[in-house]
């Protein structure tokens, strides 16, 4: 399992470092947007000027802190369904509501949906997708619910963070 306290900086780190890489290395090539999804917004966010590193930096400590600490308190995980229609996943999590909270965190594509949850109440509902025909689920190797209501207390502390940060207005366009 990948503890997020150390596996967000590490990955915004690493992607930070090979956008430099890629800058040095084709000095032409300008970006004209940026896009990212959850972690990957903030390296979107400093590819468009909107955070410096260091900003950047401070506010993926800080996030990832509030989000182990929220970890530390309700245990969750995540599964990534693939093949199954988005009637029968619903069906399964609404099922599976009854010993826990479970709920979609992403609609990757028409044919990946991610749940998120409740450990007891992702096991139940992924049981519940396989039986009805998905044809692959694949637990993720997460430390917590992610994208889930299990994250409320992280998504408070950190919306009074973000408040203290210098952010500039982006260069270019960022998609969320």
């Amino acid at each position: 399992m990948k503890l997020t306290i150390n596996a967000q900086s590490a990955i915004v780190a690493t992607s930070i470092a090979a956008l430099e890489a890629f800058k040095t290395a084709c000095p032409d090539i300008k970006p004209s947007m940026t896009l990212g999804h959850s972690l990957g917004e903030y390296c979107a966010m400093y590819c468009a000027g909107v955070m410096s590193l260091e900003t950047t930096m401070k506010a993926i400590q800080k996030r990832s802190e509030l989000m182990d600490d929220a970890t530390k308190t309700t245990k969750g995980t995540m599964a990534a369904i693939l093949g199954s229609t988005i009637d029968d996943i619903n069906k399964s999590i609404e099922e599976a509501s009854d010993i826990g909270l479970v709920q979609v965190a992403n609609y990757n594509d028409p044919t990946q949906v991610v749940i998120t949850g409740e450990i007891d109440a992702v096991n139940k509902a992924c049981e519940l997708i396989k039986e009805k025909g998905a044809k692959r689920v694949v637990p993720l190797a997460v430390s917590g619910g992610f994208h889930s209501q299990l994250m409320n207390s992280a998504k408070d502390g950190f919306i009074q963070f973000v408040e203290t940060l210098e952010l500039n207005n982006a260069s270019i366009p960022v998609i969320t």
